[in-house]
């Protein structure tokens, strides 16, 4: 599953993939304008992992997925701060 969690004010939404031993995150701005942005695990990976976000079937691609030990870590921070954490490597979207 994805789940979306809404930041403080000015924060926007972080979203983790939650069910599997590796996951990713999109952050998306309050403004709802770019960047978006995501989490980037291996560069080289191909191929795309299937997630369940609001009753449909979402692929996110592989080269996104981290542990996700680190994923969770990073949205705590998230939820603490409003910053995305510098401990994920984040990529445009």
């Amino acid at each position: 599953i994805l789940v979306q969690v809404t930041g403080q004010a000015a924060a926007g939404t972080l979203g983790i993939g939650l069910g599997r031993p590796l996951s990713v995150l999109n952050h998306n701005p309050a403004s709802g304008e770019p960047p978006y942005r995501g989490s980037l695990g291996d560069p080289r990976a191909e191929g795309g992992t299937d997630f369940f976000l609001a009753g449909h079937h979402t692929e996110m691609s592989n080269r996104g997925l981290i542990p996700i030990d680190l994923a969770r870590e990073a949205l705590r921070h998230f939820c603490r701060t409003g910053a995305l954490s510098d401990s994920i490597v984040w990529e445009d979207v």
